[in-house]
């Protein structure tokens, strides 16, 4: 297992609300896809949260970008995530970890999404507590 360091980004949809802190970790695991969404969807409502608003104030939120080269499309898990070439604060921790990650939807390195981001409302800085 590997992660990220901790950024503190700003919100990207929904605005009006705090900034978050985001990582990426990458883990082994003998759990199916499903089963692996089923777990964090469970540390998930560990934690209190209300979605009043889409893509809105929370306390924890687990994605799964990718599982080894699996594609879903299901509305329930979609792989690769289909928002993180778009995303600097899933692209930045990502390359931290894995500087040579390409996307297994396009076979585009990801460094080569991350360039073409170019909103200046996407702030993302290392969080130092």
């Amino acid at each position: 297992m590997c992660s990220s360091q901790l950024y503190e980004t700003t919100p990207v949809d929904y605005q009006a609300q705090p900034d978050f802190l985001n990582s990426v970790v990458e883990v082994k695991t003998s759990l199916s896809a499903t089963e692996l969404l089923a777990q964090t969807r469970a540390v998930e409502r560990s934690f209190p949260r209300v979605r009043a608003v889409a893509r809105g104030p929370r306390q924890l939120d687990i994605d799964i970008l990718a599982f080894d080269e699996l594609r879903s499309n299901t509305a329930e898990l979609q792989l690769p995530h289909p928002r993180m070439c778009y995303r600097k604060f899933v692209l930045i921790p990502l390359l931290e970890i894995a500087p040579d990650a390409y996307c297994h939807k396009d076979a585009r390195p990801f460094a080569d999404c991350l360039r073409l981001i170019t909103d200046p409302l996407q702030g993302i800085r290392v969080y130092h507590g």
